[in-house]
């Protein structure tokens, strides 16, 4: 659903759901196949996209946890203020996009928008918009966490604009090359750089109706949401039509992974968004007395290409981003879980889920499953599937909520970390066995009955 085949679809065969999806308005077999080149959930095509941008002399494993082709990666933020705490991760991603108006490089950008209730929009979902001047920009700050087909306002971008940048999760970013190599191959000279945030998974726009009812609101009050929001590294917020403001912990997020995210994106194997210009990830750093070490928010800064690398540059000097300098082994060394869980052990949910036909194409081998994660990638996928029946997702979403608020008993309390610790972090690689979960729990019990 990232809108490459909306872009693609030249003889009007689409539709949109109620959505803003991709559905047949007619069949055809012809027209089905042509589309499907394009579709990043059909196809992976990803060695063939990576020699296509970075070359093939490129070295690509798809069973080492690596970052990916780096140029130089470093600590930056917005030097404006009021972008650093808007945005995600320092606001980098609106401050370069706005270095890039400023600089005369571009003169519009594929953004995402979340809008108000009050201005005839749905609060929760994620909409594609082009940004024509800096003002636009402001639309676009902050995360959206919900799933968005950017992609079918290209043909709009390309045919409007000289000079433009975009701002691409991974299987976008993936779509837009496909559709450079099969449908818009000119394309390439109007685009002058993808911006693209590190991309674990990404979450159904309902999760926001989910977890107002959760939290006890009704989701048609709600006149705007936010998944972070406030001071780094933010809270889940609604903002309610009489202008009340409520607040949800934003580590109570880690269950949403598995009840909101597609299976597909279980299958994904570009976690560090590696075919972007730029990449971007918050930097939770914290200093020896345990305190945030960028408290107003910052995050690393990748330099993926050689035209990447010069616009970083040209936004620093120019004074629209500060940054500093780390070390490359580094990086890679304390990323290398989350890439391991989110690039190379896509390839063993891709064996699991084989078996029910929902997996996408690869164009190279699929590496050989790796047993040493088979328990935990099994149960993750076995949680994805028992949470995304309705009536378990809403009644543990109010407990769970319930759990993390300050009026939890203390086995709500223990219980809740332990599930945030053992079982919904975010790169699931500390999962225990059955038999270990369920001793600790009977033990932690006997524990609290006992005091």
């Amino acid at each position: 659903r990232c809108g490459a085949c909306f872009a693609a679809d030249t003889k009007n065969f689409l539709a949109e759901d109620e959505k803003g999806f991709p559905i047949f308005r007619k069949r055809n077999v012809d027209e089905e196949r042509r589309l499907k080149r394009v579709c990043t959930g059909h196809n992976w095509n990803y060695r063939e996209l990576l020699d296509y941008v970075h070359g093939s002399e490129h070295p690509y494993d798809p069973s080492s946890p690596d970052a990916g082709k780096i140029r130089q990666v470093r600590i930056a933020w917005a030097s404006d203020p009021t972008l650093r705490s808007r945005g995600q991760s320092g606001g980098i991603s609106i401050s370069l996009l706005r270095a890039g108006f400023e600089l005369d490089a571009i003169d519009s950008a594929l953004a995402v928008a979340r809008r108000r209730r009050s201005d005839g929009y749905n609060p929760f979902a994620a909409i594609p918009f082009i940004a024509r001047t800096e003002s636009d920009l402001i639309e676009a700050a902050g995360s959206k966490y919900a799933i968005c087909p950017s992609l079918k306002l290209i043909r709009e971008i390309h045919d409007k604009s000289e000079r433009f940048a975009a701002t691409l999760l991974p299987c976008q970013t993936a779509g837009l090359y496909q559709l450079m190599r099969t449908e818009l191959p000119n394309l390439s000279e109007k685009l002058k750089f993808i911006i693209g945030p590190f991309c674990g998974l990404n979450l159904e726009w309902e999760v926001g109706v989910a977890l107002a009812r959760a939290a006890g609101l009704a989701p048609r009050e709600v006149d705007e949401f936010a998944n972070r929001a406030g001071r780094f590294p933010g809270e889940t917020r609604f903002v309610m039509r009489n202008g009340q403001v409520h607040m949800v912990d934003r580590t109570a997020h880690r269950v949403l992974y598995r009840t909101h995210s597609p299976v597909r994106c279980y299958t994904c194997t570009d976690y560090g968004n590696e075919l972007a210009d730029i990449t971007i990830a918050d930097a939770f750093l914290k200093n020896e007395k345990r305190e945030w070490k960028y408290p107003d928010g910052a995050g690393y800064l990748v330099a993926r290409t050689d035209r990447g690398q010069s616009f970083i540059d040209d936004a620093c000097e120019a004074g629209i981003l500060e940054s500093e300098p780390i070390d490359e082994e580094w990086f890679n060394e304390r990323w290398a879980p989350s890439f391991e869980h989110r690039k190379t052990r896509s390839h063993n949910r891709i064996h699991l889920l084989s078996k029910c036909g929902e997996v996408p194409k690869l164009d190279y081998s699929l590496p050989l499953f790796d047993r040493r994660f088979a328990y935990a990638d099994t149960l993750e996928l076995l949680l994805v599937r028992v949470f995304h029946n309705d009536f378990v997702r809403d009644n543990f979403l109010r407990w769970w909520l319930r759990s993390a608020s300050t009026g939890a008993t203390k086995i709500e309390k223990w219980l809740y970390r332990f599930l945030k610790g053992r079982v919904f972090t975010h790169r699931a690689d500390d999962l225990i066995s059955p038999s270990l979960f369920f001793k600790r729990i009977t033990s932690k019990l006997k524990s609290l009955r006992s005091h």
